[in-house]
């Protein structure tokens, strides 16, 4: 993304998979140029950390394995907010005084959820590329 908005927050930003099926004999060569006019001076030494070798699958299951005690946490908090959510219907159909509050904390409860789901480390909406 080179745009003068962005800068070079999002430079090594995103994650991409490349499936090189090779034997162990064989040389994989990188070329490295630098593209960004915008300047970021660590996108090679950002690129070298980042570079990994996983056989097959183990790829996407150990970046899964890293967000997944943020999402476990979020969907938890989200079951308790459709249940606080459930108890908020049924008081507010029974006419319960204060049931407004429940909606409240069930609704916020449910956002929260959802945020420390979308925030969690490698979590992607769109398909792997």
């Amino acid at each position: 993304m080179e745009n003068k908005l962005y800068g070079n927050s999002t430079c090594g930003e995103n994650l991409v998979v490349f499936e090189c099926p090779i034997d162990e004999t064989e040389t994989v060569e990188i070329v490295l140029s630098d593209p960004h006019k915008y300047g970021n001076g660590n996108a090679v030494e950002t690129f070298l950390d980042s570079l990994y070798t996983y056989p097959g699958t183990a790829f996407g299951r150990q970046m899964i394995q890293q967000g997944a005690p943020q999402r476990t946490l979020g969907i938890v908090v989200m079951v308790v907010s459709f249940i606080m959510l459930s108890v908020a219907l049924f008081s507010t159909i029974l006419k319960v005084p204060h049931s407004g509050t429940i909606w409240l904390f069930g609704l916020m409860s449910l956002f929260a959820g959802a945020f420390f789901v979308l925030d969690s480390p490698n979590f992607c909406l769109s398909g792997m590329s």
